[in-house]
């Protein structure tokens, strides 16, 4: 009986240490996925989504007020504005490392780089779309509002295809 006993209380002691690390681990876990979740959201999509809600307001709509509505929201997110143009281009690679995204764009003879940096601007869902459905099928005939570029020269150089003397001859052209 006397080993029964000891047994006992040594299994009671047992579970007690075994509910106390289980409980240790849980409040250990819950902190790091919230702090994960915290830590996933971007700040850059939102800011589009602000951006194109200002930009769809405008009376009167061009290339320089979308570049404009974009750049009155930068401070918001990052005080270099060079590191959000980088960001920005790296959404838009995500399209240019498409070849079927490529090619619809030679098909429609659209400017592969500016095009991505409109889609970028449509938001997130759009993107996806374009890349999944195509041009044609998800935009239809209004590319060709999207063929100009907007973005400024310092946002070119995060560009899956960029090449200094391309941004040289567009700002020559553009004078």
């Amino acid at each position: 009986m006397f080993k029964n006993n000891s047994f006992e209380g040594n299994l009671t002691e047992a579970a007690k240490v075994a509910n106390n690390v289980e409980s240790a681990n849980q409040k250990n876990v819950e902190p790091a996925r919230q702090q994960r979740s915290r830590a996933a959201k971007s700040k850059f999509w939102p800011v589009i989504t602000k951006a194109k809600r200002t930009f769809n307001a405008q009376l009167h709509k061009n290339n320089d007020v979308k570049r404009e509505c974009i750049e009155q929201l930068i401070p918001t997110i990052t005080a270099d504005a060079e590191k959000f143009w980088a960001d920005y281009m790296d959404e838009a690679n995500i399209l240019l490392d498409s070849r079927k995204f490529e090619k619809e764009c030679r098909d429609l003879g659209v400017d592969m780089v500016a095009f991505a940096t409109h889609i970028v601007f449509l938001g997130k869902g759009m993107r996806d779309t374009v890349l999944k459905n195509g041009i044609k099928s998800t935009i239809g005939n209004d590319y060709i509002l999207y063929k100009d570029k907007f973005v400024p020269d310092v946002a070119m150089q995060f560009a899956s295809d960029y090449g200094p003397e391309e941004t040289k001859q567009s700002t020559d052209t553009a004078v």
